[in-house]
């Protein structure tokens, strides 16, 4: 999917979005699943300690290390950050990363903080907003 081509309403899925309450989830509780599988370096974000990896065979999931833990995650429709990386942006450059490697959505499940995040990450891929992760 190319981001840059499609409306804040497309990409969104106005008119089939369903908003949620948020599950306790944590990067932790996909660890078992994401050792088994693998995931593989990609790069490392901007002025910081922070590494993008992709995971193994699927390319639209991505995983967020800071000093050889795993921290983030944008893996299927789950979008998760450990509290003590929270609030800072890093979502962006989680969906921003996965999002080329991944088919346009049809429609949307999201909680409150899913959606600013993935409204976040629109603006930043049209210029709208600055990110400090994001080239």
């Amino acid at each position: 999917m190319d981001i840059t081509k499609m409306t804040e309403g497309e990409f969104l899925c106005d008119g089939n979005r369903e908003l949620h309450s948020p599950k306790p989830t944590s990067p932790d509780d996909f660890l078992p699943l994401l050792q088994e599988i693998g995931y593989d370096y990609e790069r490392n974000l901007p002025n910081s300690a922070y590494e993008l990896h992709r995971v193994r065979n699927q390319p639209g999931d991505v995983v967020l290390v800071h000093s050889g833990h795993v921290v983030g995650l944008y893996f299927g429709d789950v979008l998760t950050i450990d509290g003590n990386h929270q609030g800072c942006g890093l979502s962006t450059p989680l969906v921003l990363s996965a999002i080329p490697h991944r088919s346009a959505p049809t429609d949307r499940k999201v909680t409150d903080d899913g959606l600013r995040a993935l409204r976040s990450a629109w603006k930043v891929a049209h210029g709208l907003k600055a990110s400090p992760w994001w080239p």
